[in-house]
């Protein structure tokens, strides 16, 4: 009978072990993804209708390329474009454009610029579908 009881009592140590026990931290990382790769827009609107978009995207090296979305008689059409430099230091990054330089506090979730959202959705297929501006 002892020995059933020790039997027994070792069972439940080894159930309560292995049920009380974590497989991992389910806490989200709190470090910032990258920036490479990502492309954000921004709506140039006059009177409520949006005639353009500003498009951002960060590329490696430190490169952040900029260019317009312009719309004309209903079609989009890919405007001019300019490269501007860009630094992470952990959760700042520096801008600079032209002779400009400005640093601002990234989440890692939004565009560290301010007014700027993921490029996603009608935005982004106008992005990709828009003609290049030599054919306006």
């Amino acid at each position: 009978m002892k020995t059933f009881r020790f039997f027994g009592m070792m069972l439940m140590a080894v159930f309560f072990a292995f049920s009380f026990s974590a497989c991992g931290d389910d806490d989200e990382d709190d470090q910032p993804v990258s920036l490479v790769g990502t492309k954000w827009y921004s709506a140039n609107d006059v009177n409520g209708k949006i005639l353009s978009y500003t498009i951002v995207c960060f590329n490696q090296g430190g490169v952040l390329d900029m260019e317009h979305l312009i719309t004309d008689n209903g079609k989009w059409y890919k405007g001019h474009s300019h490269s501007y430099s860009y630094s992470v230091n952990g959760n700042q990054v520096t801008i600079t454009m032209n002779d400009v330089t400005r640093t601002e506090t990234w989440d890692g979730k939004s565009c560290p610029i301010p007014g700027f959202s993921l490029l996603e959705g009608e935005v982004l297929q106008l992005y990709n579908n828009a003609l290049p501006d030599n054919e306006r």
